[in-house]
């Protein structure tokens, strides 16, 4: 069984590491106990959004997608969450290279890959604006609970019409 000092020993040693993944954080890019990825040393090269970082936290290794890059803080998230994490510079052991889904290899650089990105990040963007709608719709009850009716089904409304139209 791997472990994680086996893989960041790995990493460390030889500069490289292939492992299958066993949690359910990148999925559907990656399934547990199937799909298998090589994770490279981090180089030269600055870690930018939309890299998959491996990163050492209080809960052992974690592979995750950077989705900001701020002020040398990491902000990652797994595909398949809705919360993000802060990473600092010194917990991450290596950069996603390569994968392996369900037996065909995909390199970080296929068109496939950056495709599946961009439709990720559309959706992840859409699902934010969504989100902020119905926020204000909360705030709005929340705040003026005796509100005409009227103003809150024209709110619904341009929700649903935002939501038909994403």
């Amino acid at each position: 069984m791997i472990t994680s000092s086996t893989v960041t020993d790995e990493i460390h040693s030889h500069g490289v590491v292939i492992y299958k993944i066993t949690g359910t954080s990148m999925l559907p890019m990656l399934a547990p106990n199937r799909d298998i990825v090589c994770v490279c040393k981090k180089g030269k090269s600055a870690i930018k959004k939309d890299d998959v970082i491996l990163y050492r936290s209080k809960h052992g290794l974690v592979l995750h997608r950077v989705i900001k890059v701020i002020n040398g803080i990491y902000v990652t998230m797994g595909d398949n969450c809705s919360k993000p994490t802060r990473v600092t510079e010194e917990c991450i052991c290596g950069v996603l290279t390569e994968f392996w889904n369900n037996g065909h290899k995909y390199l970080v650089s296929d068109d496939r890959y950056i495709d599946y990105i961009n439709r990720l990040n559309a959706n992840r963007n859409s699902f934010i604006r969504k989100k902020k709608f119905v926020d204000l719709i909360v705030w709005h009850i929340r705040f003026f609970p005796y509100s005409s009716r009227e103003k809150l089904k024209n709110l619904l409304r341009t929700v649903l019409k935002l939501n038909n139209s994403f």
